[in-house]
C-alpha cells in the first residue's frame, strides 16, 4: 500500500487531493490512518470510522463514557455528519468536533470544538489532521506517555 503522501505524485494534483482526502477521512479498507497517532502515543484503544459506517455497529457501544471525535466541517456531508453527531447525543456520548472556524450550529451539538479556517473541501483532510495530532499529543502528555519515544514501534515499515 502507498503512503498517502506519495499517492500525491504523478496526476492531475486535485484528483490526487481527493484521492488524499478520501484516505484520510476514510481510510483504506484494511487499514486506516484515522485512528493511529491516538492509539500509537496514548497507548488508548481507538478506532476510526467513516459518517456513514457509524450506525453499523459502532454507535451500539456509544455512551456518556465515549467520547468521539468527529470531522465535521462545513463540505458535502456536512448533514450527515450532523445527524450523526445527533445520533451520539441522544446516546449521551461526549462529542470533540472539529469543525470550521465561524460555525455556530455545530456549538448546539458539539461538547468540545476545535475549528480550523474555512479551506476548499479537497485539501481540508490536511488541515483537519492538525487539530487531530495535536490532541493524540494532549492526551499521552496528560497519560505521562512519553511522546518521542513511543513503545513497541517498529523503526520501519515493510510492505508486503
Amino acid at each position: 500500500m502507498s503512503s498517502p503522501i506519495a499517492s500525491i505524485q504523478g496526476g492531475p494534483i486535485k484528483e490526487r487531493v481527493r484521492q488524499l482526502k478520501w484516505e484520510v477521512l476514510r481510510g483504506p479498507k484494511k487499514d486506516g490512518y484515522r485512528h493511529f497517532m491516538l492509539k500509537e502515543i496514548s497507548y488508548i484503544h481507538a478506532e476510526g470510522y467513516a459518517a456513514g459506517e457509524m450506525k453499523h455497529g459502532p454507535l451500539a457501544l456509544v455512551d456518556e463514557r465515549m467520547p468521539v471525535v468527529c470531522i465535521a466541517l462545513r463540505d458535502s456531508v456536512y448533514e450527515k455528519m450532523i445527524s450523526n453527531i445527533q445520533e451520539v447525543k441522544a446516546r449521551k456520548g461526549k462529542v470533540i468536533a472539529v469543525a470550521t472556524q465561524g460555525d455556530e450550529e455545530i456549538k448546539k451539538y458539539a461538547d468540545h470544538c476545535l475549528f480550523i479556517p474555512p479551506i476548499r473541501e479537497e485539501f481540508s483532510p490536511i488541515l483537519a489532521a492538525l487539530p487531530l495530532q495535536l490532541l493524540a499529543y494532549q492526551i499521552a502528555i496528560k497519560r505521562g506517555c512519553h511522546v518521542d519515544q513511543p513503545r513497541n514501534l517498529a523503526k520501519s515499515v515493510t510492505v508486503e
